[in-house]
């Protein structure tokens, strides 16, 4: 399977065009390649809480995902039923994207303790749940939504750099993670 093949099966469901954009973003971050550089194949990375992982989705979050025949569809059905969870449709655009690409990688509990942060940043007082929830999107609707991105993506390289100063081991992934961020700002021409 390639990303092609993911990204074809998103356009055959008529997913959301915010949805198919994120997908597009976040493939190419957190897919392992064979040696032909584009047939997607199963990792287990040493260190990685995750467990065995294919195309991002990983079995310690989704244990009942086919890990032994993936198929371009359960690659969908499963990350949308996420982006449907974070209700990332209803958040400004990109915000919503870079909640749901982020939290794919950080978790999508502690992407929206961040989101909530950077919202209060603004001078909004919602309450910091982690849930995303109407006051949430309502108060994300009222700030300029790439300064809220930027703010949220500093806030995801600042939570890197804490884990990784709680935990030196975690240093082999820095450079990935720093890499990752960029990545996404330059999908989103946020730089």
């Amino acid at each position: 399977m390639k990303i092609l093949d993911i990204l074809t099966s998103a356009n055959i469901a008529a997913c959301p065009a915010r949805f198919r954009q994120a997908l597009s973003i976040l493939l190419p971050l957190e897919c392992e390649f064979a040696q032909d550089g584009e047939t997607i194949e199963t990792e287990n990375v040493p260190g990685d809480s995750g467990g065995r992982t294919f195309a991002g989705i990983d079995e310690s979050s989704n244990p009942t995902f086919p890990y032994h025949a993936p198929t371009p569809s359960a690659v969908v059905a499963t990350y949308e039923k996420e982006w449907n969870n974070l209700r990332a449709c209803e958040l400004p655009h990109p915000v919503g994207v870079v909640l749901f690409v982020q939290g794919t990688n950080q978790g999508d509990e502690t992407c929206q303790f961040m989101l909530q942060y950077a919202i209060n940043d603004y001078g909004e007082k919602i309450e910091v749940d982690g849930r995303i929830g109407p006051a949430t999107i309502r108060a994300a609707w009222n700030i300029n939504c790439e300064d809220l991105t930027r703010s949220f993506l500093a806030k995801s390289r600042a939570r890197y750099a804490s884990r990784i100063q709680k935990n030196p081991r975690l240093q082999k992934f820095e450079a990935g993670w720093n890499n990752r961020v960029t990545a996404i700002e330059k999908a989103l021409s946020l730089v």
